[in-house]
């Protein structure tokens, strides 16, 4: 769940969560209200939110 997964980043002090969607009767509304449902906690723990879609690139660096 999208709050799991916020849990999980809080706890590993992750600066941004890109979530996906596996549920193909999951329309773009559904994702919207999924990203909200944990917008606000994001926030309080300075985690930035973003939706994948399709084509979606992101580059991931790591830092020692």
């Amino acid at each position: 769940t999208p709050q799991i997964a916020l849990d999980h980043c809080i706890a590993a002090q992750v600066k941004k969560l890109v979530l996906f969607h596996h549920a193909p009767e999951d329309e773009a509304k559904d994702i919207k209200e999924k990203l909200q449902s944990i917008a606000q906690q994001a926030q309080q723990h300075g985690i930035k939110l973003q939706a994948a879609q399709e084509g979606f690139i992101e580059e991931v660096a790591y830092a020692s």
